[in-house]
């Protein structure tokens, strides 16, 4: 069962990953600081709460649930951002 939660966290990262391909890594950090900024918001959270920004606070169940949240997150901003880029006609 350990191996499945491992291999879904993996899963859920590559998806991120994969999401923000398209961006350039000065704008791929700007969105997802921008997402970290909405989960702590949301969350009331600070930053160094935040398992990918501060290793030491590293928890397994709170990895899993962060890194979830950042991918909705994400995924949300990136329609977002999306829609915004288009023009309808």
């Amino acid at each position: 069962m350990k191996k499945k939660e491992a291999d879904r966290a993996d899963n859920d990262h590559v998806k991120l990953i994969r999401l923000l391909e398209a961006y350039t890594p000065l704008e791929r950090q700007k969105f997802l600081n921008k997402i970290d900024k909405i989960l702590c918001s949301f969350l009331n959270l600070q930053e160094v709460d935040l398992p990918w920004l501060n290793p030491k606070t590293f928890q397994k169940k709170r990895l899993k649930l962060t890194r979830r949240l950042r991918l909705i997150v994400a995924r949300i901003e990136y329609e977002d951002n999306e829609k915004k880029g288009r023009v309808i006609h």
